[in-house]
């Protein structure tokens, strides 16, 4: 099968709606993304957002994860499709409902703090069945490498030291669109990644680009 390419990490806002995303893609030859839904509101407006965009291939909206009602919300979000899992601002607590993403076989995208890695651990050692994605290469990340449902989204020039403690096979690019507009295209995300990986064979610098993603976020071929 042909390589996949996917950016695993990028957001939608009023003023960078999917229709702007999806022929930046198409025009780097990438397949597809992984939406991110970063603010809290109702997750179901965020997959009414992308439902009808072919290449959004997993949707990861923002939920309360001390919801009381978590188990039935997270029923009704199971029936579209494209949800795969949750997106989680980690605290200094760690959140009851891992125990319903466990169950349900979801992942969890983390975006932490510094003072927060800790509580990743905690989590990793508590969830052995939960996939997460850590979202950046803040010092101390890649002491996560250890548990194998551990991921990480880097971005471009950090891309090596996690490289150097997490497999290829559990690193992710992900372009972060569109934060650094106006300042940096995507594409410029794009090549900032590919620099800093430097020469790499062939099967690796897919693994990068997409293979990880399609993997951590169980798409089918596509």
């Amino acid at each position: 099968m042909p390589p996949v390419r996917i950016d695993s990490f990028q957001s939608f806002t009023p003023d960078h709606p999917p229709e702007h995303l999806g022929p930046i893609l198409a025009r780097n030859r990438f397949e597809g993304s992984i939406a991110i839904g970063q603010d809290p509101g109702d997750p179901r407006q965020f997959l009414s957002l992308i439902r009808d965009h072919d290449f959004v291939k997993a949707a990861i909206p923002c939920v309360d994860l001390d919801d009381p009602h978590l188990g039935l919300l997270l029923d009704e979000l199971g029936r579209v499709p494209k949800f795969r899992g949750v997106f989680h601002r980690l605290s200094d607590t760690i959140p009851a409902g891992l125990d319903e993403l466990a169950r349900r076989s979801l992942s969890i995208d983390l975006l932490p703090q510094p003072v927060h890695l800790p509580v990743a651990t905690e989590i990793a050692e508590r969830y052995p069945a939960l996939r997460f994605a850590m979202i950046g290469s803040l010092p101390g990340v890649a002491d996560l490498a250890r548990f194998p449902q551990a991921f990480c989204k880097a971005p471009g020039a950090d891309v090596k030291y996690v490289l150097a403690a997490f497999s290829p096979s559990r690193v992710m690019f992900g372009s972060g669109w569109p934060s650094g507009l106006p300042d940096h295209i995507w594409k410029e995300s794009l090549a900032r990644f590919t620099q800093a990986i430097g020469a790499q064979p062939i099967e690796v610098r897919e693994e990068l680009l997409g293979g990880a993603a399609q993997h951590f976020y169980r798409i089918a071929t596509l």
